[in-house]
């Protein structure tokens, strides 16, 4: 079951569903589906929110393909995440890592793999490491 509502970090474009939240995101990718950018902004705000607040499901996927989303054909492998990268990107050591990757949901994984968003991650209270 993935989020239900907008992360803290996300942005207002993000919380007044101009831009896709990443959970609807997270929930897409979960289901193999793909909506554009441009196809969620041409979406209704009501059926923007339905998607947001469903949980990641039968309920979601079908709610998406009605919406307008298209089976994901790209090839993708599933995140896989090492404790040296994890170290890393949140600047702990690597005996910390292992264990929160351990403990870490696949969310947690999903955001951390993206570069960009792991400082926001952990300013966010996302990951309960004490840094370095």
């Amino acid at each position: 079951m993935g989020p239900t509502a907008c992360l803290s970090f996300e942005p207002d474009e993000a919380r007044r569903l101009l831009w896709l939240p990443l959970a609807v995101r997270h929930k897409l990718d979960g289901c193999g589906l793909r909506l554009s950018l441009l196809e969620w902004q041409a979406l209704p705000l009501d059926t923007r929110a339905e998607l947001l607040h469903l949980p990641a499901g039968a309920d979601f996927a079908l709610c998406a393909l009605h919406a307008g989303a298209s089976r994901d054909t790209r090839l993708r492998q599933p995140v896989r995440l090492e404790a040296y990268e994890v170290a890393q990107a949140l600047d702990c050591d690597a005996a910390a890592a292992g264990a929160w990757l351990a403990a870490a949901t696949p969310f947690a994984h999903y955001v951390l793999s993206r570069r960009n968003r792991a400082e926001t991650w952990v300013a966010a209270g996302g990951v309960g490491l004490a840094a370095r």
